[in-house]
């Protein structure tokens, strides 16, 4: 009797326990909530980008597993759309949107999750800014329209744009007022400015539709600010800038669709900073007084028109064209008064039509062409040390060369013969 009392009792305390127990549970469940956040504000909105305030007043009760907003270009946007976590914790945060599309309506909601669920925020929407444009050709000859131009942050320019000085204004010196510009469709033209020291001011420019041409600059040392530059429609015309040194500011651009030309600059000595390009479709002209090899020209392996090496007073070695192996018309080289050989030619494979040397005083060889295995034509003129002919031999036939005023001018009997040198 007494067992059973005892019993009894003690499973009567321990029933209340488990009771009181779950009592305490269900309240707590009872009490965790959803909890609140809300969209505060956007401002600072670009034609790109947008900055969000965002505020957590109540976990809910319970724990904050995830919070952040979410954003789309339709209504009700969700985590599945695009996001951004921030910190779990209460308060407010401000975070920014990028990569977003100009003149576009945009729907914003902050969420939260703290174990019970994810819940929404207010839904607050929003709408870019269009791109300053400027929808027809702009020829800049002041200071003054460099102003304008920056004052209504100009992005982009649907036509040309030409800057060139005028000759009742004063010299244009800086490009710093275009620092929004991103974008010409069509051609970008800088000349005769005086005064311009560097293209600083065009850090922003990524796309020209149609040719850029930098030409009779004086002063002009640096184009390095063109670091930006994706895609050049159609031709690249450096030619007559004086001061300019070196080459750079093309690291982007892998296929060029029309020419290069870099031509007349006296005082520029290396063609680095074109490392990346790969493709020329156009022909290419290069003539700088100063330029001692092709070193920068590395990666190029195809040109598709006349490739003109010329008027290199200084150049004596071809290094750098290593990789060239197709000309879709003519090489010609002509008056590169210390060009001994063409050694760094090895790789050339093809040229659809003329081969011409002229006037290149102190060559001797023609050691560089042994991979060449089409050419239509060669002519060779006037190279008055020229002697060796044998990397060529393979080449010729009766009908297809000439040449003359050389050192050694082999007929087509000694190239039989294999008398290819003197």
């Amino acid at each position: 009797m007494y067992q059973s009392s005892y019993f009894f009792k003690a499973s009567y305390i321990t029933a209340s326990f488990f009771f009181l127990l779950g009592l305490i549970s269900c309240t707590k469940e009872k009490d965790l909530m959803l909890p609140n956040n809300s969209i505060l504000e956007v401002f600072d909105i670009t034609t790109t980008s947008a900055k969000i305030v965002v505020t957590l007043d109540s976990d809910g009760g319970g724990t904050i597993i995830r919070n952040g907003f979410c954003w789309g270009s339709s209504p009700n946007p969700t985590i599945d759309d695009n996001s951004i976590d921030l910190s779990n914790s209460l308060g407010g945060f401000v975070s920014q949107i990028k990569d977003l599309l100009p003149n576009t309506t945009y729907f914003v909601r902050s969420y939260v999750d703290n174990g019970l669920g994810l819940s929404y925020s207010n839904e607050y929407s929003f709408e870019t800014l269009e791109i300053p444009t400027i929808k027809e050709d702009v020829v800049i000859r002041s200071n003054g329209i460099l102003e304008l131009l920056g004052k209504n942050k100009i992005e982009r320019i649907e036509g040309n744009l030409t800057i060139r000085s005028d000759f009742y204004e004063p010299n244009i010196s800086s490009l710093e007022n275009l620092k929004h510009l991103k974008e010409v469709s069509g051609s970008l033209t800088i000349s005769y400015l005086g005064d311009l020291k560097s293209l600083e001011g065009l850090n922003q420019l990524e796309i020209i539709g149609g040719g850029l041409i930098i030409r009779n600059n004086s002063e002009l040392q640096s184009i390095e600010a063109l670091e930006n530059l994706k895609s050049i429609g159609g031709d690249i015309e450096i030619e007559y800038n004086n001061s300019l040194r070196k080459i750079s500011g093309f690291g982007q651009i892998s296929t060029l669709n029309g020419s290069l030309s870099i031509y007349g600059n006296d005082d520029l000595f290396s063609l680095e900073g074109l490392e990346s390009i790969e493709e020329i479709k156009g022909g290419v002209s290069i003539g700088n007084s100063k330029i001692v090899n092709f070193e920068g020209l590395n990666n190029l392996s195809e040109v598709g028109g006349n490739f003109s090496i010329d008027y290199n007073r200084s150049l004596s070695s071809l290094s750098g064209l290593e990789n060239l192996k197709v000309i879709r018309q003519s090489l010609g080289l002509f008056s590169n008064d210390k060009l001994e050989n063409l050694k760094g030619l090895e790789g050339l494979v093809e040229i659809y039509s003329e081969l011409n040397i002229y006037f290149n005083h102190d060559l001797i060889s023609l050691e560089g062409l042994n991979s060449l295995k089409d050419v239509e034509y060669i002519n060779i003129y006037d190279n008055r040390k020229l002697n060796d002919y044998c990397d060529i031999k393979g080449l010729i036939d009766q009908y297809n060369f000439s040449i003359f005023y050389n050192k050694y001018n082999p007929s087509w009997e000694d190239f039989r013969r294999g008398n290819c040198s003197d």
